[in-house]
């Protein structure tokens, strides 16, 4: 979780202030951004912010005081650190919008998005993708791959492969 080091809440506004967490988001770490020099990351690298994202929400849900739920986990509101360790940022903003966190409804939202940034950390793709002429979003894409019998590694984002694999005897 980034910590959260003070908080502004008016009529007007709320205004969060986080530790600064200096690596950006998941979403600049996975997706190229024109302009901006872009270093894929590796297969080894993303299943460690795969399992970091998962032990954060593991410990909202399950082991926090009060077993809250984010309400709004996406890729914007990772953050990596120097070492690449991701940090839940935003979670609870559920509550300054008057959402209860109670409803089984809401916890289902974080599980269907944690899946969502799984398949972006897999694929390298965008949460909306352009087939043709119109576009579709990447679930969608990935049972149309399903459908269509493609092989799994059609959907692996080929920038990661480059990494060694170690074989043990």
């Amino acid at each position: 979780m980034v910590n959260l080091q003070a908080y502004c809440c008016s009529n007007d506004e709320k205004l969060l202030i986080y530790d600064y967490i200096n690596n950006g988001d998941r979403t600049a770490a996975i997706h190229e951004k024109s302009g901006i020099p872009f270093k894929p990351l590796l297969w080894p690298v993303r299943v460690q912010i795969m399992k970091g994202i998962a032990k954060g929400l593991a410990f909202l849900h399950e082991f926090s005081p009060k077993r809250y739920v984010h309400g709004n986990p996406k890729p914007n509101n990772i953050l990596l650190d120097e070492n690449m360790e991701p940090h839940i940022s935003d979670f609870g903003l559920g509550r300054l919008a008057n959402i209860t966190d109670e409803s089984p409804e809401f916890q289902k939202r974080d599980v269907y998005s944690f899946g969502v940034i799984l398949l972006e950390m897999i694929s390298g793709k965008l949460p909306s993708i352009h087939v043709g002429s119109s576009e579709i979003d990447l679930v969608e894409w990935i049972q149309l791959g399903i459908e269509e019998r493609k092989p799994l590694s059609s959907i692996i984002d080929p920038s990661s492969a480059h990494c060694r694999v170690r074989k043990t005897i």
